[in-house]
């Protein structure tokens, strides 16, 4: 018995309790960036790798160190949905079934030109991306139903300027600066596909990610919804019939100190902002076109007037805004959103103190028309 139980805990020794396989030093990277791990619990990735370096509550994305690589791993329900490597320096390692037509590949290899179907995507070009943001460039391959619809997509911020330019200007040339700053290439990615196959083919690449849905996911659209004008839209009732808006002078009702606040009916037509101001952060601002300042009381003399009551939350509701501005990388780029808008105007408020910042606010009550609406991003 004595035997029995010593042996026992020999072999408890060499082979642990763990319910995982053991993995061996430098192999690990190889083993798990690996869309059987799509799908599987955090903790038992972390069995495996150990505990995440840091985590991001917001994307739900934990990164950790394995075999000198840079692992992202966004997770979703506390299971892993997408997998991000960065390569380079010391992390190279062998991709096991991940590249299509290759069962197995050195990550030193892995550059633009996939074999089949590849979309491709930039975060900007030229001017518009800024000088202290590194922007990359990517190919989405979308793979089949034989494939199990996995998804692949490179991404790069060492691509030639060369190999870049040849790309940007073509599209540049067929449909002009604005459509460039509007990074409408990403709306329409097939349109130029074959140009930035040619000349993005054998660039480096330096990130890798698996998983489904990666063009959703990735944000490689994004920016893209605020396409097309929605007009007669309301906050209250989003009817296309509209009833006439009463048309009554702005009328002080009250005045404290500098503070002022008028009442009255006006229908007034503008630009919509949200866009970020080095004093108040984001907010939403009306700025009046001119030929409406005139119905404006005497000390409203500003052009520009934050709409009381609209949030990220409710922007869409109010204007038909498709853009999500919640997600943490307008706010990151520096984006803007801007657009036209006519509204009914019922209520002003004025704080003009002599030697200070001053406020000015409007109230409305309807929308009778918005859109359509344009961003762009500093991208630092």
């Amino acid at each position: 018995m004595k035997k029995l139980l010593k042996m026992a805990a020999v072999m408890l020794a060499i082979y642990g309790t763990a319910s995982v396989p053991a993995m061996a030093d430098g192999n690990k990277i190889s083993e798990v960036f690996s869309y059987d791990m799509i799908g599987v619990d955090i903790a038992y990735l972390e069995n495996l790798i150990g505990p995440a370096r840091k985590t991001d509550q917001h994307t739900q994305t934990k990164t950790y160190l394995v075999d000198h690589c840079p692992l992202d791993v966004q997770t979703r329900d506390g299971a892993v949905d997408i997998l991000r490597v960065t390569i380079g320096g010391k992390c190279q390692f062998v991709l096991n079934d991940i590249l299509p037509s290759y069962e197995n590949i050195s990550t030193r290899d892995v550059v633009f030109g996939l074999s089949g179907p590849v979309t491709y995507y930039a975060d900007c070009f030229g001017i518009n991306c800024g000088n202290a943001y590194d922007p990359s460039v990517y190919e989405l391959y979308e793979g089949s139903h034989a494939e199990n619809w996995r998804e692949l997509l490179l991404s790069s911020v060492n691509a030639s300027y060369e190999a870049v330019s040849r790309w940007s200007n073509i599209m540049e040339a067929n449909e002009g600066v604005d459509w460039m700053m509007d990074n409408r290439f990403n709306c329409t990615p097939n349109k130029y596909s074959d140009v930035a196959e040619q000349s993005l083919k054998g660039q480096p690449v330096d990130r890798i990610m698996i998983g489904y849905n990666l063009e959703q996911k990735a944000g490689l659209k994004w920016g893209c919804e605020e396409v097309n004008p929605m007009s007669n839209a309301s906050p209250v009732t989003h009817s296309s019939t509209q009833t006439e808006a009463p048309n009554i002078p702005f009328q002080l009702v009250a005045n404290v100190s500098d503070d002022y606040q008028y009442i009255g009916s006006k229908v007034l037509s503008g630009q919509l902002l949200y866009e970020p101001n080095e004093m108040d952060g984001y907010r939403f601002e009306f700025r009046v076109d001119p030929y409406d300042q005139g119905v404006l009381p005497e000390k409203a003399t500003m052009t520009t007037y934050v709409l009381d009551g609209v949030t990220v939350e409710n922007a869409g509701h109010y204007f038909g805004i498709k853009t999500d501005l919640t997600d943490p990388k307008f706010e990151s780029k520096l984006c803007a959103l801007t657009g036209p808008v006519t509204l009914q105007i019922v209520g002003i408020t004025l704080s003009i103190p002599p030697e200070a910042h001053w406020y000015a606010n409007m109230n409305f009550t309807r929308v009778l028309s918005s859109g359509p609406f344009r961003m762009g991003c500093e991208e630092q």
